[in-house]
């Protein structure tokens, strides 16, 4: 046997991404041997930082290359839900599959259209999970992840909550794949809940990004123009997200009989910003109301257009 020694290129990026409105919120960016977990609660806190004063992090779905027992437990002490899949090599993988019995079960199904034409169908998708509350055997757990303390008389796991996935559309697809069994620290009183909020990243941003903005393919193959490239798309689709957003509700306006051509839209703005100023200090800016400004100067203005009361300095 030889030995053939094989320099590996590539990058990582580490994403938190609200699905719903498709903004990112925070990202790391690395060569492609850092592991997973290496910048997943910086990654979080970052987010959590981007956000104050405005939002919070209430629940994280990951892939199971997350499974990091202290990353868990200091979601779970930030008051995160989280949703991640178990490894099958785990105890508590093998735990949650032994009670499924004695969990509490949920059933779905939902019809939909397959194939066009004269060869359209109608098929109905089923779904079957249940969910596993107090489990014990995930000793990995806690502040101090897997080691030798799990030994200890006196050692007591965290208990965690689980949903085996019985059945789904892959499930049928794919008779002899292993069952999927999600780990969550969330309430379990609707199993397929759980499942759901867990599929949000299935076909999200990094297929996307690959698939229809070419995230793979920076103009150069060096770090510094892989990560400006990285940024760069992400902003894109959350643009591109933010402006279909918008045209959608002026479909909606124009449904309804309101005129929504170009010159409204510019006749708009001006009705909408005539009255703002944006003022300069160095590199910090601010948008104030024209009143605002004039009393802020030192002159005093008497309740001002579309303001019931009078305001002072101390008010802005």
């Amino acid at each position: 046997m030889r030995t053939i020694v094989e320099t590996v290129f590539g990058f990582k990026m580490w994403v938190v991404w609200d699905s719903m409105r498709k903004l990112p919120l925070a990202m790391r960016f690395a060569t492609i041997e850092v592991h997973d977990t290496q910048f997943a609660r910086e990654v979080v806190e970052q987010a959590i930082a981007n956000l104050a004063g405005h939002a919070r992090v209430a629940s994280l779905a990951c892939d199971r290359g997350f499974l990091d027992g202290p990353l868990l437990w200091w979601l779970n002490t930030e008051g995160i839900s989280f949703y991640i899949p178990a490894r099958t090599n785990l105890t508590v993988y093998m735990y949650a599959l032994s009670l499924v019995d004695a969990g509490l079960r949920q059933t779905r199904e939902r019809k939909r259209s397959a194939g066009y034409g004269k060869n359209k169908t109608m098929v109905t998708d089923r779904w079957e999970a249940v969910g596993i509350t107090g489990l014990t055997s995930a000793g990995f757990y806690g502040d101090l992840g897997s080691g030798s303390h799990q030994n200890r008389n006196d050692f007591v796991s965290h208990p965690l909550n689980a949903v085996a996935v019985l059945h789904d559309p892959y499930k049928e697809n794919n008779p002899a794949s292993d069952t999927l069994v999600i780990l969550t620290n969330a309430p379990l009183d609707l199993p397929l809940k759980t499942y759901d909020d867990r599929n949000t990243i299935e076909n999200g941003l990094f297929r996307e990004a690959k698939q229809c903005w070419f995230i793979e393919r920076p103009a150069r193959t060096t770090a510094s123009a892989f990560r400006a490239h990285a940024h760069l798309t992400l902003i894109t689709m959350a643009l591109a997200f933010a402006f279909r957003t918008w045209m959608d509700s002026q479909d909606q306006l124009e449904s309804e009989g309101e005129e929504t051509g170009m010159r409204t839209f510019r006749e708009k703005v001006p009705q909408e910003n005539g009255n703002k100023l944006i003022v300069f200090d160095e590199d910090r800016y601010a948008l104030f109301e024209t009143h605002e400004t004039v009393i802020l100067c030192g002159t005093k203005v008497l309740k001002p257009r579309s303001v019931e009361e009078t305001i002072t300095k101390e008010d802005i």
